[in-house]
This record gives structure tokens, sequence and C-alpha cells, in this order.
């Protein structure tokens, strides 16, 4: 079940795919003190994951994203993409979306996608 946390003014500016993929800002951290968090709409799952840019500043900067499939933006959660098949096709949908329209979701210039786990540890790197 997603939660309604964003408001709808917001959720229609976002685009959507031809497939049916929508990338979202909840308009808050994914976790308290966490990076902000992003809802993801698909046409087989609901999931979230966490954003942030590295570095701080200077020149590109790459997009991190954390926690990614998660079920829920609170405190019960357990990952939704559980094939590998899954989080590659769900991956790959992503980080289309965040470097087609990369003004909806940074200020700054980037020019790469990274996958982290929550520990910090890169999963994949585009």
């Amino acid at each position: 079940m997603i939660p309604s946390v964003v408001d709808d003014a917001d959720v229609a500016g976002w685009p959507v795919t031809p497939d049916g993929w929508k990338v979202v800002s909840i308009n808050r951290s994914l976790f308290p003190g966490g990076s902000r968090g992003f809802r993801v709409s698909s046409p087989d799952a609901a999931f979230f994951f966490g954003l942030h840019f590295e570095p701080a500043s200077g020149g590109p900067c790459r997009a991190v994203i954390t926690s990614f499939g998660i079920s829920s933006a609170g405190s019960t959660w357990h990952y939704v993409l559980i094939t590998p098949e899954a989080m590659g096709v769900a991956q790959a949908r992503v980080r289309d979306l965040l470097l087609t329209y990369p003004r909806r979701f940074h200020y700054r210039w980037f020019d790469a996608v990274e996958f982290r786990r929550g520990d910090g540890r890169i999963v994949e790197i585009f």
C-alpha cells in the first residue's frame, strides 16, 4: 500500500514513462535524518528509496540511491524487489527517469546514478 504523503498538485507534475513508471518525491526524509524519500509507482509494484547527491559542492555530482525497493516509508518495511530481474528492471527505469528529468530531482547537474545498500556499500554504478 502506498501512503498518501504527496499532495495531488505535486504528483501531477512528475513524468510517467510510456510503460507506466513514475518517481515522485514524498517531500520528507525516507527515515528520520535520512536521505530524501521518493515513491516509485510501476505496473507491477510500488516501493520507496532514499536519494542524496555527492559531492555536496563543485563540478558535476552523482545521484546516490539507498534503501532501493523498500515497501514503506515508515519504520516497518521489507524489500519488495526480491528477484535480480525485478531489481535490474526497476534500477534501469529509475536511472532513466533521473537522467532524463534531472531538474525534477536536483538543482545541480548530475551525470551518474549509483545504487548503494543501506550500509553505504556500492551495489551498481551506472
